[in-house]
This record gives structure tokens, sequence and C-alpha cells, in this order.
């Protein structure tokens, strides 16, 4: 059986979601990929997030929170998969900042908890 390419749709429907979209999109989804620079290379990191009150939110490893502090800007990206041929996707680009209760065994907890009740 002779092999057929996979170029999906002939024409592409690429357009702009409103903000309202993007932000509906961020809340439903649990998973991106975080973008970052280590060792002056590009790296991606899949996590888990929460987005709430429009700011995102996820859990940074030892390693990761490092990598933060050297160079606190960050990319996270988003795609929700409708069907074989359609996508959406969000990029959100801008700094990191520890939030309250972080880098403690017991604040880490709490977050975690309270991610895992949002999802």
């Amino acid at each position: 059986m002779p092999a057929t390419p996979n170029v999906g749709p002939p024409r592409s429907a690429d357009e702009s979601l409103p903000a309202t979209n993007c932000e509906a999109l961020l809340r439903r989804a649990c998973f991106g990929h975080l973008a970052f620079a280590r060792d002056g290379h590009a790296d991606v990191l899949p996590i888990r997030y929460i987005f709430l009150a429009g700011w995102v939110y996820f859990r940074a490893d030892l390693g990761l929170s490092e990598v933060i502090a050297h160079s606190p800007w960050l990319v996270l990206s988003v795609t929700e998969l409708h069907d074989p041929s359609r996508v959406s996707s969000v990029i959100v680009r801008g700094g990191c900042y520890e939030a309250e209760l972080t880098g403690s065994a017991l604040g880490d907890s709490a977050a975690l908890e309270g991610i895992m009740e949002l999802r």
C-alpha cells in the first residue's frame, strides 16, 4: 500500500482568538508547555497549571526555581484539539513570580491541593 502524506486541510484557517476565548481556553485546560532559557539554550517543560483571576499558577521544582531565579521570563503554550484539522492555541508570555506561601513544604502542599480541587 502506498504511503499517503499527512498534510491536513488545503487552506489554513488561522485567526486570532479574542481575549475572552483565550481566557476560556486557559480555564478549560490544565496542561501546557513552559518555555524558558537555560544555560544559553531554549528549553521546554510540560507542566500542569491553573488559570485563576487572570493569573497562571504552577508548581516549580528546585531546578526550575533556580532557572526562574536567574531569568524570570517564561512562555506558556496551551493547545486544545477540536478535531484532526482544527486546534486552538494560546501563548502566554511574561514574568514569573513566587506566590504567597511558596517555597515551604506546607505552602507547596496547600497550593497543590488548591489546584487539584479546582481541576
